[in-house]
This record gives structure tokens, C-alpha cells and sequence, in this order.
């Protein structure tokens, strides 16, 4: 089963009443933003910014309302982003200083 690697965006937000709740976000391959929703059948949502790693027949993109917004049904799991950053340093070094 073929899986992508997802950056995804969290934002709080605050409604009128006080209530706090977060927005989600995914980064596209060239770097723009759509709008990401879970499904309720997702347990785990993201706290932070983080990469999520999500099959392809879990995921869904709807292009018929004004902005294209992503549905996802399933995670497979999430990758913290300073872990991530901090393993690309490390091969940019490797490959500096061999």
C-alpha cells in the first residue's frame, strides 16, 4: 500500500464563545496550503506541526467547493518535525565534511 508523507499545519483558534479548537492545514508538494479535515473515525489528531504519514486510499481530496479541502480517514502515524530537521543536518554534514 503506497503512503505519503504529509506536512501538516496546526492552528488554535478561539470562537466567540471561548471555546478553543484547532485547524489543521497540509503542504502540497509545491508548497501551497489546503485545508486538511480528519474523519471521526481518527482518534489521534495532531497537537503541533508535525508530518503524518497517510495511505493514499486514506486520504481524499474534494475540488468542488471554492478552496480544495483534503479528508483523511486513517493515519498511520505521525513524525515529530524537529526530528526530521535535525536528520536532514545531520546527512548535509555527513555529506560536507566526509
Amino acid at each position: 500500500m503506497e503512503t505519503k508523507r504529509i506536512k501538516i499545519t496546526v492552528a488554535e483558534k478561539q470562537t466567540t464563545d471561548g471555546k478553543k479548537f484547532n485547524t489543521y492545514k497540509a503542504t502540497t508538494k509545491n508548497g501551497r496550503l489546503i485545508d486538511c479535515k480528519f474523519r471521526k473515525d481518527v482518534k489521534e489528531l495532531p497537537t503541533k506541526t508535525c508530518y503524518a504519514i497517510i495511505a493514499v486510499d486514506d486520504m481524499n481530496v474534494v475540488r468542488n467547493t471554492e478552496y480544495p479541502v483534503m479528508w483523511v480517514k486513517a493515519v498511520q502515524g505521525y513524525e515529530d518535525l524537529a526530528e526530521v530537521s535535525a536528520e536532514k543536518n545531520r546527512k548535509v554534514i555527513d555529506e560536507l565534511f566526509d
